[in-house]
């Protein structure tokens, strides 16, 4: 009867550890369907929350601190969902281990929320160095100035035309500019001209439509005239753009805000962007110069126009792991930096689900891991630099790290259906190993030399 218990333990063992091996075929599915669907909403969620609180931490904090802040805030987001999905499906919520004392995933994923932190702000303090390199320096200025009706009540005596001339200034001989005003049409105010050639004032004309904001369609037509040459401000022109709302010319009958944007970066133009007031749309003009590689500067009131005009024309955008770069020089350096620090965080995020449930996965797992998270390092690097899509590259890339463990969590489960099989049967019939090893135990006293000989026999 014990070695009929014996057999059929071990035949249960054997069946659960055959189909948890993926060479037996004893499970077809490659991927836990339900925990990837949970994940990927998880993720797409939390990357939203954490793509608004990139847009509001960029450049208002330095950098390091910000990217800590931004993957902190991802990874407990995350860590949360995750746990309270594990704990409502019946399939991960009893995990049994073979550990003497469990670990305490909420301490465990503290643990590892100090650590992605930590090694996020290395990570983003490495990107930032700058050896010999250095920002693009406008070659000269295309000041784009809001003339809508709104304007009449936050500027009505166009003092945004009078900071251009102390701005001038203060730039050496011979470096040109423009002026432009658009509401819902675009007109030449001036054209590109040396600063020493500049008039007392300049004004917007008048008996114009003042009805719309065509902000995008503008930019696109100073970006045509400059490949085509008709604006000739050198190889890196700086648009400066103030306005006090937000566009009427976007949107699905408008034009495509990526569109124009990417137009702006492969033709070596910046967008530095002066919100004015309180109705100015800060989110937009913030990713108009976040993407093109100028600086977003916001005027409370008129007051401080000149000076919010001065920095936008003269400050430079700062890189940061998630945004694009805008050098002179694309390196290899910064290529591969960003590939290998995005894939060790994907894969820091991933592996902090399997240390936290205990799971001790096969080698392959772990390939397979580390394999999608330099594809999530690859893609985001893709997406920002080679098709400007910041965005796009920032969301799919926490979502891509927030699924990566689909698989492994499914070998988690088909792990809980081994143990919870083995531990049915050893319930149900006493534990035959144990009682086996007793009984050899109680033997060896009363006949050392006789339990050897048996065991010998009994491995042949």
């Amino acid at each position: 009867m014990r070695d009929h218990r014996l057999g059929r333990t071990e035949r249960k063992r054997g069946s659960a550890r055959n189909a948890s091996n993926p060479e037996t075929g004893g499970y077809r599915s490659v991927f836990d369907i339900r925990f990837l669907i949970a994940s990927v909403v998880i993720s797409i969620l939390d990357a939203i929350v954490t793509m608004i609180l990139y847009g509001k931490t960029a450049g208002q904090i330095p950098g390091p601190f910000m990217f800590a802040i931004v993957m902190g805030v991802f990874y407990c987001i995350w860590a949360i969902g995750i746990i309270l999905y594990s704990m409502l499906d019946s399939r991960y919520g009893r995990i049994k281990t073979y550990e003497k004392k469990s670990r305490n995933p909420v301490v465990e994923t503290l643990k590892f929320l100090v650590i992605i932190m930590l090694v996020s702000m290395t990570f983003e303090f490495i990107y930032e160095l700058e050896p010999q390199r250095k920002a693009i320096r406008p070659t000269s200025y295309v000041f784009l100035m809001d003339d809508s009706g709104s304007m009449e009540g936050n500027d009505g005596d166009f003092l945004r035309y009078q900071a251009i001339r102390p701005i001038m200034e203060n730039e050496e001989k011979g470096f040109p500019f423009a002026i432009y005003s658009f509401s819902n049409d675009l007109i030449e105010i001036a054209p590109m001209h040396p600063r020493e050639e500049q008039v007392k004032d300049y004004m917007m004309p008048s008996g114009r439509d003042m009805s719309g904001t065509a902000m995008f369609t503008s930019i696109e037509t100073i970006v045509e005239e400059i490949q085509k040459g008709n604006i000739d401000g050198g190889e890196h022109t700086r648009i400066i753009l103030m306005s006090d709302g937000s566009p009427t010319d976007d949107g699905i009958f408008g034009k495509s805000v990526s569109g124009v944007l990417e137009n702006c970066v492969d033709s070596g133009i910046s967008i530095s962007t002066v919100g004015l007031g309180n109705g100015v749309n800060k989110s937009l003009m913030e990713e108009i110069a976040r993407t093109t590689g100028g600086v977003y500067v916001q005027v409370k009131d008129i007051d401080q126009l000149q000076s919010g005009m001065e920095e936008a024309a003269v400050k430079s955008s700062s890189r940061d792991l998630l945004s694009m770069r805008n050098f002179s020089r694309i390196t290899a350096l910064l290529v591969f930096e960003r590939i290998v620090f995005m894939g060790i965080l994907a894969f820091i995020i991933g592996a902090s689900a399997l240390f936290i449930s205990e799971f001790h996965p096969e080698r392959y797992t772990f390939y397979w891991a580390i394999g999608k998270s330099l594809a999530a390092g690859i893609l985001i690097e893709l997406l920002i630099q080679l098709f400007h899509a910041t965005g796009l590259g920032n969301v799919l890339y926490f979502i891509l790290a927030g699924v990566i463990l689909a698989k492994a969590m499914e070998r988690i489960r088909r792990r809980r259906n081994e143990e919870g099989t083995v531990q049915n049967v050893e319930d149900s019939h006493g534990s035959p190993a144990t009682g086996e090893a007793n009984n050899l135990k109680e033997a060896k006293k009363k006949n050392p030399d006789e339990v050897k000989r048996l065991d010998y026999s009994g491995r042949k």
